[in-house]
């Protein structure tokens, strides 16, 4: 029994000896002395390296802290920015997880005091703990097609596998590898044809439930969760939105909010449970692992805010009920992660509770004509000129920063990584059942139960599934053929994949070449874990269709697609004797595989030791997030989670735009990139350990105009970030750069808060008298003492770009204008009534004036007026 291996040098990949021919063939017993002389040590037939060894032996290394942060807006990002006050979102498009928040912030600072650590966010913004459970909708589109074939149930599979294949629902582009596209059938009928059925229904943008991503490898988890449960969006909106709230539409929200308090608790029960509990262990939490709830800061300053009816006695106290409800839910949060910690008998979960008194001072002012100065909180658009809904009541950079610092005085909650460096792996065999590979299935057959024990020996923890291919029916005209099947899903239990490997027999196939192409896809398909080494083994005594009929697959988009998951390394496996596979060996060199050649199917168990051993070697790449912003921005990128086997320092490989190139090596995890021009694409990283190991991470790139990801022709605001798309007037102009969006602080038309306002003294009434010009973005309350009084304010404009102001909260006609400093107007806004006023105009880098006055007959009376950079 005899094997040797061919290897070419992917571009770009891990380093290879490169050769085009085959070593020369050895016994099984002279392979495997090879190995150990190569690689490490034998152990009971497990091949381990010397190096891993001794470090494991020390016991003096363990792998990066895995934190795990879920959750819903207060957790994803919403608000936070990078330190030129750019917006850092990435990931599922509505989520707005971001690499700045107060999560990312924990763990850097956790990295920076000698503890290593990564970050994986799977928060969401907008998430109900039911999503927990449950795959979440985005978003969607109708459909209605004919689809060939008689069905006489729209819950026939059938029928929506046939959408997808005439609809490409499921190819739509995402962003993140917890995102896909589904199709769901809600009618069926006859098709317009015969032997055709009508279909309608919707083609849907789905995020993957959290609790996917709560594994035994997960040594920390961050959350908060249980505000949208009670309505926090609908508290922010009828109590605090200028134009949008109202008495009875407050009480109402508030009222909710307690009422619904009890469920929410119970769900958020069910959550901690299920996390610590659950009867799926591929999704529970190992026992030692640590759990902290982060409680929420309250949404109002002032305790003593009131709003009333401005005719009518109807009032609500709004800053009291809202901070009493925010101190009640947080008890109500602690008493629930008491109780879960009794049930279990440990301390797994911290409360973390001290965030209402941490923002204590910095919470949002509601009162129609004040703003919190010191606000850890982005207010609503009087305050806060923010261009997303989602940021409005959700934590600005400062209150991110704050929470961070808070949560690092935990350490690291008792959390540790298991001792010990073996790698995570998830493998799929995918395996040629055509007529001639019998003694190939019957090896793998005999062989399994030494591949799961090399897996435990050698990994930390593993999954394996079973794919079989033949090949297209339509295009052989056998009935037995099939392009691939999916025979064992994702598992770590021997048994499941002992008995799929016994239901394998091989049969057709027709001509030479197999569908090779298919059955790689179908195991390319699969729900893989992030973060792990990940191995496809192909095994097969024939040449690939390349492309393929009927599905018209093509070896370079099966690299593509394995690239694009982190990437899966495709190892190929000739088992003819003489080189008939040979048009896989790019395939799997592309991949940062290998193609290994045997005499026969008989020497496959060789083969399969060496891959498995030489995947255990590698090093662990991780790239922590997607790569999304604009042109000119400065972007971070971060592998704070890789780690070499053997304990080794790493050197790091930047392909900043998946061209083949690197563009950039480094000695340390995180590094910067600004681009230049819009790209969608890969960012690629290697890693190469001490001994020259290298292992290869994708992740996605996608840099535009205004950084939001969606398509300049799709955009309503292409120039401006907005990937809510929010337009509130329903225009089609997006409320990021319309100067009419329906936010425009016009005065409330129903209510009035009962504060007692501040007025400035004047002393800024000619441009000479104005001796300070603030930086945007610029936000004021003044009130014009007379219809005589002019007010003028100075800012500072550093580059040149558009330039909005709003004059808005009028209680009388004003005019606004912007002057340069001598007072000659750039431009004007002159609307009648009390309607707000609107300037948007391109200045230039310098200092302008902004100049309130009154109509002729209008008396004195409060105004806010904000001017804001857009872009």
């Amino acid at each position: 029994m005899t094997v040797s291996y061919l290897t070419t040098r992917p571009l770009p990949g891990p380093s290879y000896t490169t050769s085009m021919d085959a070593t020369p063939r050895r016994s099984r017993a002279s392979l495997a002395a090879a190995l150990v002389t190569l690689v490490g040590v034998a152990s009971a037939g497990v091949f381990v390296p010397a190096t891993q060894a001794q470090a494991e032996a020390a016991g003096s290394t363990s792998r990066p802290l895995n934190v795990l942060l879920l959750g819903d807006s207060y957790s994803a990002g919403n608000g936070s920015r990078d330190s030129g006050d750019n917006r850092t979102y990435f990931g599922a498009e509505g989520c707005y997880r971001s690499y700045t928040n107060w999560s990312s912030q924990y763990v850097n600072r956790l990295n920076a005091a000698g503890t290593p650590a990564t970050l994986l966010n799977r928060a969401c913004s907008g998430g109900v703990t039911r999503q927990f459970f449950d795959d979440r909708r985005m978003e969607g589109t109708g459909y209605s097609v004919d689809v060939s074939g008689s069905y006489s149930s729209k819950d026939d599979p059938g029928v929506a596998a046939a959408v997808n294949a005439k609809t490409g629902c499921s190819e739509r582009r995402t962003l993140s590898d917890d995102e896909f596209w589904r199709v769901r059938v809600d009618s069926i009928g006859v098709g317009s044809s015969p032997g055709t059925t009508s279909a309608s229904g919707e083609c849907a943008r789905y995020v993957a439930r959290q609790v996917n991503s709560v594994t035994p490898q997960t040594d920390l988890v961050l959350f908060t969760f249980g505000g949208n449960d009670i309505g926090f969006s609908d508290i922010v909106m009828k109590c605090f939105t200028v134009a949008l709230r109202s008495v009875s539409g407050c009480r109402e929200k508030i009222d909710f909010a307690r009422n619904n308090l009890d469920t929410a608790m119970a769900s958020v029960d069910r959550v901690l449970t299920t996390m610590t509990t659950n009867s799926d262990p591929a999704h529970r939490l190992r026992a030692d692992a640590k759990i902290a709830y982060v409680s929420y800061p309250l949404l109002e300053l002032n305790d003593n805010f009131e709003l009333s009816k401005i005719f009518g006695s109807d009032k609500i106290d709004v800053g009291h009920q809202v901070r009493e409800l925010g101190l009640l839910a947080r008890d109500r949060q602690k008493a629930v992660v008491d109780a879960v910690n009794a049930k279990l008998g440990r301390n797994a979960i911290t409360m973390v509770s001290g965030t209402p008194e941490l923002f204590s001072g910095h919470e949002p002012d509601g009162r129609f004509n004040d703003t919190n100065p010191n606000r850890w909180i982005f207010e609503t658009p009087r305050g806060d000129y923010l261009r997303i809904k989602d940021e409005f009541y959700h934590m600005n950079p400062a209150g991110h920063a704050a929470l961070a610092a808070h949560l690092a005085t935990y350490g690291t909650f008792g959390a540790g990584a298991p001792t010990g460096l073996r790698n995570d792996i998830d493998l799929v065999f995918v395996i040629d059942t055509t007529g001639s590979m019998s003694s190939t299935i019957n090896s793998v057959k005999a062989y399994a139960s030494q591949i799961a024990n090399q897996l435990a020996t050698r990994s930390n923890s593993y999954r394996f599934a079973l794919v079989d291919y033949r090949d297209q029916p339509a295009y052989t005209g056998s009935s037995g053929d099939y392009p691939s099947r999916l025979v064992v899903p994702f598992t770590s239990d021997l048994a499941q994949l002992q008995t799929g490997l016994n239901t394998l027999y091989a049969s057709g196939g027709g001509d030479w070449p197999e569908s090779a192409l298919s059955g790689l896809e179908e195991g390319l398909k699969l729900p893989w874990r992030t973060n792990v080494q990940k191995v496809a083994i192909l095994m097969t005594d024939a040449p690939a269709h390349d492309p393929e009929p009927v599905s018209g697959l093509t070896s370079a988009d099966v690299i593509n697609h394995a690239l694009a998951i982190d990437p899966v390394q495709i190892y190929s496996v000739d088992v003819s004797g003489y080189n008939a596979a040979a048009n896989l060996a790019p395939l799997s060199a592309g991949t940062g595989g290998a193609q290994y050649r045997t005499a026969d199917g008989i020497s496959v168990p060789d083969a399969i030791s060496s891959v498995l051993s030489t995947a255990l070697t590698r090093p662990t790449a991780v790239l922590e997030h997607q790569v999304v912003g604009k042109i000119g921005q400065s972007l971070s990128l971060s592998a704070q989670g890789s780690y070499a086997t053997d304990g080794s320092a790493l050197s790091y490989a930047w392909d900043f735009d998946g061209d083949g190139t690197y563009d950039a090596t480094t000695t340390t995890p995180q590094t910067t990139h600004t681009y230049s021009a819009a790209v969608e694409g890969l960012v690629t990283l290697k890693v190469t350990d001490g001994a020259g190991h290298s292992s290869l991470a994708t992740t996605k790139l996608y840099i535009t105009r205004d950084g939001d990801t969606i398509a300049d022709g799709n955009d309503n605001c292409p120039d401006v970030f907005n990937p809510d798309q929010g337009d509130q007037d329903g225009d089609g102009t997006g409320d990021a750069c319309d100067t009419t969006s329906g936010y425009e602080v016009p005065g409330d038309p129903e209510t009035v808060d009962n504060s007692q306002l501040t007025q400035d003294e004047d002393g800024n009434s000619t441009p000479a008298a104005v001796k300070e010009f603030a930086d945007l973005n610029f936000h004021n309350r003044d009130t014009l003492h007379s219809a005589a009084d002019v007010d003028y304010f100075g800012i500072k404009v550093t580059k040149t770009g558009a330039v909005q102001t709003v004059l808005g909260g009028l209680s009388a006609d004003y005019d606004l204008a912007i002057t340069d400093t001598s007072g000659d107007i750039l431009g004007s806004s002159e609307e009648i009534g009390l309607r707000s006023e609107k300037i948007r105009v391109t200045l230039k880098p310098g200092n302008y004036l902004l100049k309130v006055s009154a109509k002729q007959g209008q008396r004195s009376g409060p105004y806010v007026l904000t001017s804001v950079r857009l872009g």
